[in-house]
This record gives C-alpha cells, structure tokens and sequence, in this order.
C-alpha cells in the first residue's frame, strides 16, 4: 500500500510542475558595444511576469525562445520574419537565480549584427 501512496504523490507534483511550466513573455534588451559591428540582445522575463496567452495570438504568431521557456507573441507575420531572422540562435541561454523572485529567471543572450535592420519591437 505504501507504494501506490508514493507512486500518487508523484503524479500530483508531476501534475502541478506541469500547470506551472508556461510560456513566460520575453523582454528583450539590446546593449550596445561600442566600436564593433554588433550588439548583444538579452531576452529575459517581463516584470511583472505574464504567460503568453495562445487565445490572444496563435501559435503560428509566437516565436519560442530557449527551450520553451520565453516567448514573444507578434501581431503580423512580417514583423516575426524579421525577428526571427535576428534572433536565430542564442549564443548562450542560463537560468539566473534573482533574490526579488522565487526562483531561477531563464535568460538567452544572442549576438545581433549591427549592419541589419532590427524590427521595432527589438529595439
């Protein structure tokens, strides 16, 4: 009996885990380096954090970030090529642990051109 009472609260936390583990929206902050031909974008949860709602945008509108982890909804296609055409791959993606929240905050640092026109939206 003691075994079905285990294998019970593994389903419940698995469950639960599962519910929490939602898209959170991206912020992406652009800092630039001077004297060079490009600049470091991060993207990072917003603050307050807010999930991304898939009855607001469908899912062929959001661009899926590190894992699944961050996301960012887009209102056309043209405005989510350009993105997607800057922020390709991350140069390196982290969890970093901030003592305001609970928890670890995922962060993804990309290496953008600065020859390339960058949308609004990444500005």
């Amino acid at each position: 009996m003691r075994k079905f009472g285990w294998i019970g609260a593994a389903l419940v936390v698995n469950g639960a885990s599962s519910v929490m583990g939602q898209e959170r929206e991206a912020s992406l902050v652009r800092l630039v380096v001077p004297g060079s031909s490009f600049d470091i974008m991060l993207a990072m949860p917003k603050n307050p954090t807010t999930t991304v709602d898939l009855g607001w945008s469908p899912d062929a509108l959001v661009l899926h970030l590190i894992g699944g982890e961050l996301a960012i909804p887009f209102e056309n296609f043209e405005t989510m090529f350009e993105a997607m055409n800057v922020l390709r791959s991350p140069v390196g993606a982290s969890h970093v642990y901030d003592l305001r929240k609970v928890g670890a905050q995922p962060v993804a640092l990309y290496v953008v051109p600065r020859l390339m026109e960058t949308p609004a939206k990444l500005n």
